[in-house]
C-alpha cells in the first residue's frame, strides 16, 4: 500500500523479490519500522509496546499484565501479573504474579507469586503449584521436592535461611584471621 516515495506504507514482496523474498515491511517516516520476515519472526526495529501495557512496561501473553500494570513491569505467560501488578514488578510463567503482584517483586515459574506477593520479594519455583513469598523482602526458591527461602527476622537486619533437605556449608580461607596449623 503507498507509492515507494510515501513516507508511510506498507510493501510486501512476493518470493520473486531478490533481497527480501516473502516479506511484509511496515514504514513510517521512510524507515522500517515492523518487517514480518519469511518464516513469520516479526521484527520491531525502534522498540515494541505492547496495547494497554503499563507505562514503559511490557506484556506478552494471554491476559499477561491485563488489569492495572505498574509503571516499568513485566508480565509473560499466560495470565502472568493479570490484575494489579505494581511497579517495576517482573512475572515470568504461567499465572507467575497473577493476583497483586507487589512492588518491585519478582516471580518465576508457574504459579510462583501466585497471589499477594509481598513487595521487594523473590519466588522461583518449579513446584508445579502456587508458591507465595513469606514476607515483604523475602526470598523463596521452591521445587516439587525442597525449598529454601529467607526474611528478616523482627523487622531488623537479622536474615535467617530456612530449608528442607540437607545443606551444606563450605568455610572459605579467603575470610579467616589468624589461621593457624593444628598441632597434637
Amino acid at each position: 500500500f503507498g507509492k515507494l516515495s510515501d513516507k508511510t506504507k506498507i510493501v510486501g514482496r512476493d518470493d520473486s523479490h531478490t533481497t527480501l523474498p516473502n516479506t511484509i515491511d511496515f514504514s513510517t517516516d521512510s524507515s522500517v519500522r515492523v518487517r514480518i520476515d519469511a518464516v513469520g519472526i516479526l521484527n520491531a526495529y525502534k522498540g515494541f509496546k505492547s496495547a494497554g501495557a503499563g507505562l514503559n512496561s511490557f506484556r506478552a501473553g494471554t491476559l499477561a499484565g491485563d488489569t492495572t500494570q505498574g509503571t516499568g513491569s513485566v508480565a509473560v505467560g499466560y495470565v502472568a501479573g493479570q490484575a494489579t501488578q505494581k511497579d517495576y514488578a517482573v512475572a515470568v510463567g504461567q499465572a507467575a504474579g497473577q493476583t497483586t503482584q507487589g512492588l518491585k517483586a519478582v516471580a518465576v515459574g508457574y504459579q510462583a507469586g501466585y497471589a499477594n506477593q509481598h513487595a521487594n520479594s523473590i519466588v522461583i519455583s518449579s513446584a508445579g503449584s502456587a508458591i507465595n513469598s513469606a514476607i515483604a523482602g523475602s526470598i523463596t526458591i521452591q521445587s516439587s521436592t525442597s525449598f529454601l527461602y529467607t526474611y528478616a527476622r523482627n523487622g531488623g537486619n537479622n536474615y535467617d535461611w530456612i530449608h528442607s533437605g540437607t545443606m551444606t556449608t563450605f568455610s572459605d580461607e579467603r575470610l579467616k584471621k589468624d589461621i593457624e596449623p593444628i598441632t597434637n
